[in-house]
């Protein structure tokens, strides 16, 4: 049983492979966790109901009630156990253990990968249709990870019709949503919605996950979780950021957002004058392909100090193709210089 993910490069390199907020942390999260730490929270429990925390989430997002868990792959893994679907149709390529954890849910996985080109992301609904059967549960994320593309808004509408019609369940993982320019996707029956401030916030090791939409769906979810699924610390985290630093907290989304928007079009240019093949993104990382494969185009670049995610473990795609997150302009260069030498020296350029 192997688990791949970003995020573990070899010392010393620039970290491409973990997509998140390209701005320093700011000053604010530092304080806010100094205060919970004078609070002394650490030292005893929080309300088992997190009633506090559920209402500055809501009200921060927008939304009615909301479902609280230990990140948003904690809520992805819960799903399928309890609500007992007859079958799992995941929309690939996209996050998740699911090949791995299909055996504990007890339910049969069905993959639907979608075609992948420079102009978008496409979806053959009528074969979705063929697999969704009653009680179905059909995951996919947008914007889509690894591609950082969107979903296009009638291919989730023909999907989200076809589960309520044969009462079953859409899950959209909108992970990266808060930090990309793709419109929130509307809750509602047959509909669940899951997302993380962690990426927008810099905060990958402070695990915070939400879900909301089918009622039935959510209460089982609540029904299901631990008394305490986050530690005190970044339950009172948190609520601090959210209620005490609000617009703060929304600025520094939107200062990143705008920050990895321009970087990305810097960045796609000198990648592509290079010769790689790069995919348009509407958030903090984007997908590109290259002809020289992994691993051995990770350890090249590592020893040029950078490192990047593999992106063959993501179902359709190769070890030809790699997620980049998009960092600042200066690191941005790094990457491009370092591959400029692995692709220079492959190629004989130099």
């Amino acid at each position: 049983m192997q688990r791949v993910h970003g995020g573990n490069p070899p010392p010393g390199v620039i970290d491409f492979s973990t997509p998140m907020n390209p701005l320093p942390r700011p000053g604010f999260i530092g304080q806010a966790m100094g205060s919970c730490m004078e609070e002394g929270v650490v030292d005893r429990y929080y309300d088992p109901g997190m009633e506090v925390l559920r209402e500055v989430v809501s009200g921060f997002l927008g939304v009615d009630d909301v479902y609280i868990g230990n990140g948003s792959a904690d809520i992805l893994s819960m799903l399928p156990l309890v609500y007992r679907p007859s079958r799992v149709i995941v929309v690939e390529p996209t996050f998740g253990d699911h090949a791995i954890q299909s055996r504990a849910w007890g339910a049969p996985l069905y993959r639907v990968t979608m075609s992948i080109s420079p102009r978008g992301l496409g979806l053959d609904v009528d074969h979705m249709e063929g697999l969704i059967e009653r009680r179905s549960l059909i995951i996919l994320s947008n914007p889509n990870n690894p591609t950082g593309m969107e979903v296009p808004r009638e291919v989730l509408d023909a999907v989200r019709d076809l589960a309520v019609e044969r009462e079953s369940l859409l899950v959209v993982d909108e992970a990266f949503q808060p930090i990309s320019t793709v419109e929130s996707y509307t809750p509602g029956e047959g509909v669940v919605v899951v997302k993380t401030l962690t990426k927008s916030l810099r905060l990958p090791g402070a695990r915070l996950g939400i879900a909301y939409g089918d009622e039935e769906a959510i209460g089982l979810l609540e029904a299901a979780r631990q008394p305490w699924p986050l530690d005190s610390l970044t339950h009172c985290l948190y609520t601090k950021l959210l209620s005490v630093y609000g617009e703060r907290v929304m600025g520094y989304i939107m200062d990143g957002l705008r920050t990895s928007l321009r970087g990305a079009g810097a960045l796609a240019g000198m990648l592509r004058g290079l010769g790689l093949r790069v995919y348009p993104t509407t958030t903090v990382y984007m997908l590109v392909e290259h002809d020289v494969e992994h691993p051995l185009l990770n350890q090249e670049l590592s020893r040029h100090g950078v490192y990047v995610r593999d992106a063959s473990s993501f179902h359709g795609l190769t070890p030809r193709h790699s997620r980049v997150s998009i960092r600042t302009m200066r690191e941005n260069m790094v990457l491009v210089e370092a591959f400029k030498r692995v692709l220079g020296g492959a190629l004989g350029w130099g």
